[in-house]
């Protein structure tokens, strides 16, 4: 007796004489999954990994390079400026952090100690990773916070964040 659900013309498998049970089913069913663009945080990784995280040491970039004032703009909004310091081997860097938490508003500021790997800082709580850049000067940070966030960044001699509430010295 063929089952109702199969077609008479269909081919498919039979029970061999004396065998039992239910044949196997290989119908491979694409998955249904919710459909979404890429991830902000996996765009910002990526773009890490290529745009900065390899820089090659024949470049002449240090751990030394990370020492510094550094000043940016949270996804080109938000100011945010890392002043770092290195203990004497750039194993080791204390940081602080100053960022905008509503523009044009005084800046936050945290202390944060964290581990300096080649020419990459990461400071934790919250997470956010540093990378220098193969152009010297420049870095790109990436905070994972619930709502990732990245900003190129810029050496300064001077903490431009701060100078004038908020904003950098270049208005933008």
């Amino acid at each position: 007796m063929v089952s109702p659900r199969v077609r008479r013309e269909s081919v498919h498998p039979r029970l061999k004489s004396g065998a039992f049970g239910r044949p196997l089913n290989f119908t491979v069913r694409l998955l249904v999954t919710r459909r979404c663009p890429m991830s902000k945080h996996l765009l910002l990784l990526w773009t890490a990994f290529f745009a900065c995280s390899a820089v090659p040491q024949e470049q002449g970039r240090r751990a030394s390079d990370l020492v510094g004032t550094w000043v940016g703009r949270w996804d080109n909004k938000w100011c945010v400026q890392f002043t770092v310091t290195a203990d004497s081997d750039f194993r080791n860097a204390t940081v602080l952090y100053e960022f905008e938490e509503n523009i044009g508003k005084p800046l936050h500021s945290l202390r944060r100690v964290g581990p300096i790997d080649g020419t990459r800082l990461q400071i934790q709580d919250p997470l956010i990773e540093i990378f220098l850049s193969a152009t010297p000067d420049q870095a790109v940070a990436f905070g994972h916070f619930s709502t990732p966030r990245s900003a190129v960044l810029v050496r300064e001699s001077t903490r431009r964040c701060a100078a004038t509430g908020g904003h950098g010295s270049d208005g933008a």
